[in-house]
This record gives structure tokens, sequence and C-alpha cells, in this order.
């Protein structure tokens, strides 16, 4: 207590108070009297190493709740990159000096929704953290975000988001939906997106005196990004993220069932699960999973949702059985159902009558693409080799467009599929697009003769 009693003794105290949180983090406050003696206001003084530190505008969460690349699953590829590309550099810098080159600053990820591609951007920042560089500052912001009503605003947001992560480097900024911050330049264009895109440019390029602060963006249409932002120097590599197969589909099954019990999801089971799932991206599967928990407790507990009281439940009592999974699945609609793509196995009610047209087909085709197999097919060819065609006629009474198409396109799931139909005609040119950045793919002319 300070000897200085001009005002209330008790003005001149500070309280110390340690708190222990049910988590076990442990936090050390002290209060003081602000000069009006009116507002009280409260200082950390200490927390215990348990907690992450976070940075303002950070959106790194707690330690438990950041992912890394052991809860990724099906995705080895992108992730041995991402360590060549981005933590190799980040360890090493001074080998890249030396011989007077510049490190990689960006990475741009594409494909279709629910595939991974937020999921791996957190998962780079807590793998960082790791490698013992330090604490990574993780900036995520939509395209949306950095919009603003009032001319110039937009881009005064973009350039503190920058200035900020240079003082907190290492610092990663996540783009979500590029797209919608970056588009391509054209006479349709506004002003407004026009000088986005321009200071956005000139933000990257200024990252090479800059060491630490990586870009990575994040999009569902490649083909809407602006070009110059696809350079080396910009965004340095391209991440496709396809669906996953069905060896993909495995693992994203053993993350999210990691804790579950055992007894159910043996090799063979979680085969079966995997190839009943087809079509299903990552974010199908976790939906899936949560799902097969809700069917589990309702069956156990069949009452529950009737009961205005909360109910008392013994999480390790519950058991998913394969019913609960197999009911879950009946209720999730994949997502490449919604964008109009169909691929499943043919029933056994069908599979007498269409199996041999559909082994005959799948033979024709890998007469005319002897390498479709290989995951490195695209390295191997160039755009200007001769892309086959294969014409399928017979009508709707016959199961073409139902079952023997989809049985087709399940064969060939581990390749992107573009279909193209009457009634998406006006997306041609944005289709084909897509298609040529990821070839080899898949392009189906759906009821070609109502064209």
């Amino acid at each position: 207590v300070s000897r200085n009693l001009s005002r209330p003794w008790f003005l001149h105290c500070h309280p110390v108070i340690a708190i222990k949180w049910p988590d076990g983090i442990i936090q050390i406050i002290s209060f003081r009297w602000s000069v009006n003696s009116s507002i009280v206001v409260m200082s950390l003084l200490h927390q215990n190493k348990e907690s992450r530190v976070l940075r303002k505008g950070s959106k790194v969460a707690g330690t438990r709740d950041v992912p890394d690349f052991s809860k990724v699953g099906g995705l080895g590829h992108h992730i041995e990159t991402l360590r060549e590309v981005i933590i190799f550099p980040l360890l090493h810098g001074h080998i890249f000096t030396h011989f007077n080159v510049k490190a990689p600053r960006g990475v741009l990820f594409y494909g279709p929704p629910g595939t991974g591609k937020t999921l791996v951007a957190g998962a780079l920042a807590s793998e960082i953290n790791r490698a013992g560089i330090g604490k990574v500052t993780f900036f995520q912001r939509k395209g949306s975000d950095m919009l603003d009503k009032y001319v110039g605003e937009s881009e005064k947001r973009l350039r503190a988001l920058f200035e900020k992560a240079t003082k907190c480097r290492p610092s990663i900024i996540f783009f979500d939906e590029i797209d919608g911050l970056a588009p391509c330049r054209s006479d349709k264009n506004d002003h407004i997106h026009t000088s986005l895109v321009a200071t956005l440019l000139a933000l990257m390029d200024g990252l090479d005196t800059k060491p630490g602060v990586i870009v990575i963006a994040a999009t569902n249409r490649i083909e809407a990004v602006d070009p110059a932002l696809r350079r080396p120097g910009r965004f340095d590599k391209e991440l496709y993220f396809p669906l996953p197969g069905i060896e993909a589909r495995k693992e994203i099954i053993e993350v999210h069932t990691a804790t579950w019990d055992q007894h159910l999801l043996t090799p063979k089971f979680i085969e079966k699960l995997a190839d009943l799932t087809v079509g299903f991206c990552g974010a199908d599967i976790q939906a899936l999973c949560s799902e097969a928990v809700s069917c589990c407790v309702k069956r156990q507990y069949p009452k529950i949702n009737n009961v205005a009281a909360k109910v008392k439940i013994e999480a390790e009592s519950l058991k998913v059985e394969e019913a609960d999974i197999l009911e879950a699945k009946m209720k999730i609609v994949p997502s490449t159902v919604k964008q109009g793509h169909k691929m499943r196995n043919l029933s056994k009610v069908i599979k007498p009558l269409l199996k041999r047209q559909k082994d005959k087909v799948i033979r024709y085709i890998q007469l005319l693409w002897p390498h479709y197999l290989l995951e490195g097919y695209r390295y191997i060819i160039d755009e200007k080799r001769y892309a086959g065609r294969v014409l399928l006629i017979g009508s709707h009474i016959q199961g073409l467009n139902t079952h023997l198409i989809p049985a087709i396109l399940k064969h060939l799931e581990h390749l992107p599929t573009f279909v193209f139909d009457p009634e998406n005609f006006h997306k041609m040119n944005m289709n084909l697009a897509s298609a040529r950045s990821v070839f080899p793919a898949v392009i189906l002319l759906s009821r070609i003769d109502e064209w």
C-alpha cells in the first residue's frame, strides 16, 4: 500500500489473484482502479506455457484446437510439397541466400469445395510451430472481408494486414475464396476490384525483401483468379485438391474415427465404408461421422429429444455400430451429387444386365489411354497430345445415364470430372478452362442429342 494518502487508501491497492481454468491454464491477474476511480482495469501478469500465445488479428485458436498434418488424411503428396516449398526455406533460408535465389513466397490451393484447402492451411501453421522456427501468427481472411463501401478503404485494409504480418514474422496470410478479392481484370470490372488487384500485386512483390511472410490463397474457381497473381514470384506453387479416391477416403475415415471404439473399425469395414462413400469429399465424410454419432445417441437414448431437462450421458458407454453409419449415409447428400456428378457402382439388381457393357467400355478406355491410372500421368504427356473420344449410344430405358455412366465415372474417380449438359451450357467456357488447368480430366457431354 502506498504511503501517499491524498486519495482513499484502497485506491492504492493492487489485488492479485491466480486462476486455474478447467483445461489446466493458470493465469495471474492484477486489478487496479483507473484515475477517475470508476473503472476496474485487469492486467494479465503471467500465463503458463500450456496455452498458445495469440497475437492481435490472429485466427489461431488454442493448442488443442489447431490441427497438424497428422489430422489431415488423403493428402500426403500435398503435405510433402508444402514441407519442401514452405517449411524448408524457413528452416534453411541461408541456402537460398548463398545461391542468391528467392525462396517461394506464395502457394495457391484450388479444387472442389470441401477437399481440405482451409484445413491444410491451418495445419501448416501448427506444423511450422513444431518445426522449431518460432511462434507463427496465422491471419485468415475471406475475400469479401477486405471490401469496404468507401473508396480507398479496401486497399487500406489490405496494406494494414501485410504490415501486421510483417511485424509478427514468421507469419502466414491465408486468403480464402481469393477469386472474390482478386478476380480477372477486364472492362466489365469496376474500379474497386481493379485497384484491389493492383494493390495485392504490389504488396506480394514487396515480400521479396521481407522473408518470413508466407501468402496462401484458396479458390474453387482458379480460372476466375487474375492471371498476374499466378506467375512465379507471387504464387510460386499451385496445388490441386481433388476429390479423394478410395485410398484417400480410407485415410480420412481413419482420422475422423481415431478416438472411436475400434471393435467395429476393422480394415475390412473401413475398406467397405470407403467403397460406399464414392463421390464424398472430406467435408462430406466428416459430416457422415458426425451424423453417425447422432444416430448412435438416438438409438441408445430414443427419448432424449423429448426431455426438456439435460440428460446425463456417459460418452464412454456409446458404441457406434455399422447400422448407425449406414443410417447416417442415407441422410448425407454428397457434394458431387449436388453439382450434378453421379458416381456409383452398379447395383446388385442391375449388375447382371450391364456389367459386360461396363467392362467393355473400360477396356476400350484402357486401350486409348494406357497410362491413365498412373499418378504421374500428367507429367509424361503434353497439352498437344491427342485426346480420345468415346461415344456411348443408348436410351434412358436401357440405363445409359442412370446406371452405366455413373459406374464408368466411379472407375475413373481419381480424375476430375466436368459435366456439360444443356442446362449449364452457359458455363462451358469456364468448365473448359478448369479442365485444361487440371488435365488429365474427364469431360462428359451428357445427352448430346438434345444440344
